[in-house]
């Protein structure tokens, strides 16, 4: 499952690429073979390439997939980190009725 935030509505943006689209939590390590295993990123101003973190340690949980209203909820909490080492937490995120797409029909 791929959730993004919207950079034309905010800056600061997320994208996550879950291994799996159903209920459950999802970890972030530093390292492995991306397509085996969850990743995602924060950019502290998508339009400035050098605001860009990777995700290194923490989880995001799915709490509910709804292909019927089409939504998603959910909560996370991650460590990202950057190209010069520097290290950014991101705590109590969540996503509330976010919008499931096409790509999404059964679980």
């Amino acid at each position: 499952m791929n959730i993004t935030t919207d950079m034309h509505k905010e800056k600061r943006t997320i994208n996550v690429n879950l291994n799996g689209a159903k209920p459950g939590s999802y970890d972030f390590e530093e390292g492995g073979v991306i397509m085996e295993k969850s990743h995602g990123s924060y950019h502290s101003d998508y339009s400035d390439p050098s605001g860009s973190y990777s995700f290194v340690g923490g989880s995001f949980v799915i709490t509910d997939v709804d292909t019927v209203h089409h939504i998603v909820n959910g909560t996370f909490s991650v460590t990202a980190k950057n190209t010069k080492g520097e290290t950014v937490n991101i705590t109590d995120g969540k996503i509330i009725k976010g919008a499931l797409k096409p790509g999404i029909i059964s679980l």
